[in-house]
């Protein structure tokens, strides 16, 4: 264990009564991971889960044995019984009778074989917010097939402010890009609630944000004058600035210190790296991702957004057993039977 579990107990324990999480009579299905991402499984026990099963598979962040080895000595320190959290090595040893499935990384996808192991009031969290849906995370057929319920989560209901976060870490990621941000005029692409989000917590830092819906609009007078570009569209796109009318190398010619930021969405950062224009991170993303979770801020929106996740779990399970949601909770759960696919 290390120093910062008395945090994170804390967190969960202020989490869960924020938002009366009881799992009673519930079986869980969650992944292990390294950091922050080791602790849904325990946050599902301590609110009273019958059985949690975590799939915590070798990878390269972390070995299953060491996984398996962290989880289990903070359930012995935290009053968990051995018998109600087990941490598996594959999506295959998820054993059958799962009531509640967390759509997170080493559970996915979510398809026909693994919802099987479903009960009859199985439930799927999908553990950020409706919109952020990717093609390939589930087997929607069949949930449609099974009738096996899917929400997503309303990230700043209650005040929790997980979503919010995301302005925190495009911040970061300036700060960590060389940029100021104090003082300095920063477009931001994109037209989603991350652009939002983005966009005014740049604004509370005292910068000067411009937001561009798409690369066309990123003129030679607007790029000539940024300290940095900031790419945050969740789109399918495989590259989103394919529609600027300036290549990378005219980018640089007009504008040498330009900083660009891909928080999310497609963009052919080696072309840019190629021109001599500093990105970080200096990776190309896939569509539909972030560069970096809300892990690299730190715990905090993590567990609150995994213990908001097996809230959104309990409520559909508990639906199922025909106990309605709580008004206060309403706003909480993002219905996604209407998705497309």
């Amino acid at each position: 264990m290390n120093a910062d579990d008395a945090r994170v107990r804390r967190l969960i324990d202020g989490f869960c009564e924020r938002l009366a999480l009881d799992l009673s009579g519930l079986t869980v299905a969650t992944e292990a991971g390294s950091g922050p991402f080791l602790y849904s499984s325990l946050a599902a026990a301590l609110s009273g889960a019958a059985r949690v099963i975590a799939v915590a598979p070798d990878s390269r962040y972390a070995s299953h044995r060491e996984i398996a080895v962290a989880v289990g000595a903070r359930a012995r320190a935290w009053g968990i019984a051995a018998d109600r959290l087990s941490v598996v090595a594959a999506r295959d040893d998820v054993p059958a009778g799962i009531d509640l499935f967390l759509n997170l990384g080493f559970l996915r996808p979510l398809d026909r074989a693994l919802l099987a192991r479903g009960s009859a009031r199985a439930a799927v969290s999908y553990m950020c917010e409706a919109w952020e849906y990717r093609p390939g995370d589930l087997d929607l057929a069949y949930c449609r097939e099974r009738g096996i319920p899917i929400a997503g989560v309303n990230e700043n209901h209650g005040g929790f402010g997980v979503f919010d976060s995301c302005g925190q870490l495009a911040v970061k990621l300036l700060f960590e890009a060389g940029v100021e941000v104090a003082g300095c005029r920063i477009a931001v692409l994109g037209d989603d609630p991350f652009s939002v989000a983005i966009a005014d917590a740049l604004r509370a830092n005292a910068a000067e944000p411009v937001r561009v819906r798409t690369g066309a609009e990123l003129t030679a007078s607007l790029l000539a004058s940024l300290d940095a570009l900031i790419v945050a569209a969740y789109s399918p796109a495989t590259d989103l600035l394919a529609d600027c009318t300036l290549s990378p190398a005219a980018i640089a010619a007009l504008n040498p210190s330009l900083r660009i930021v891909p928080f999310a969405g497609s963009i052919d950062v080696d072309a840019f790296l190629s021109a001599g224009i500093h990105c970080h991170p200096a990776a190309r993303l896939q569509p539909f991702r972030m560069a970096r979770t809300l892990s690299h801020l730190g715990a905090r929106p993590v567990i609150a957004l995994h213990s908001m996740g097996l809230k959104v779990g309990e409520l559909l399970c508990r639906q199922r057993d025909g106990v309605p949601v709580p008004p206060a909770f309403a706003g909480l759960v993002q219905p996604m039977s209407d998705l497309p696919g």
